[in-house]
């Protein structure tokens, strides 16, 4: 026995809008995939880390898991810092990713941003840094290495360990590719690229 035609239409129009919702459903999950979308750190550039607001630009391109940007750091970091204090230039970190670390590492930074300890923080990743091959600190351990240079928010801890500005270290790194860069340290001021050497950093701000 057939069911009453009325049934049979209720059926196709539950069974049309269900097909409806998850067609809805996929396009906006692929619209949202091809957007990109990703959160912003506090007092972010598009695809970098503000310090300062001098009239001299500096971007510096990094990898939280390169050694050569651990020496760097160690070389022109409290330089680059000294610049920004003093006001003379504008610094922009664009934490770029090549591991799955760097990424981490790379957000665990971001989540610090719009605090004055982006610089401390900075330093205190370098002296972290694992071997090649190794995985790294833990988000536990990032967000403890966070509490050594004065980092106690608890919306900082919970940026990390839910991975909240990870989508915006993929668009960092992406921009970066898109420019031929693919490790670091690469720098430029005012727009001009610039070996990442101590002096010719100076003499390009003017200082030299």
């Amino acid at each position: 026995m057939k069911p009453p035609v009325g049934r049979q239409r209720r059926r196709l129009f539950v069974v049309i809008a269900c097909v409806v919702a998850l067609v809805a459903a996929g396009l906006i999950g692929w619209a949202v995939y091809r957007s990109g979308t990703y959160a912003t750190p506090a007092g972010a550039a598009d695809d970098g880390l503000v310090l300062g607001n001098g009239a001299v630009s500096v971007d510096l391109y990094i990898d939280l898991a390169s050694r050569d940007c651990r020496d760097f750091d160690s070389r022109a970091g409290q330089m680059l810092n000294e610049m920004v204090t003093t006001g003379k230039i504008q610094l922009v970190y664009h934490p770029i990713a090549t591991s799955g670390y760097a990424k981490r590492a790379g957000a665990a930074l971001a989540a610090a941003a719009g605090s004055d300890k982006v610089a401390a923080y900075l330093k205190a990743l370098y002296t972290a840094q694992p071997l090649p091959g190794v995985a790294g600190p833990t988000n536990a351990q990032l967000i403890t290495l966070a509490g050594t240079v004065g980092i106690t928010d608890p919306g900082f801890a919970a940026a990390v360990n839910d991975g909240r500005y990870e989508g915006w270290i993929d668009h960092v790194t992406k921009v970066a590719d898109r420019k031929g860069i693919r490790s670091g340290p690469v720098l430029f001021v005012d727009g001009d690229p610039v070996p990442p050497d101590p002096s010719a950093l100076q003499s390009a701000v003017g200082l030299g």
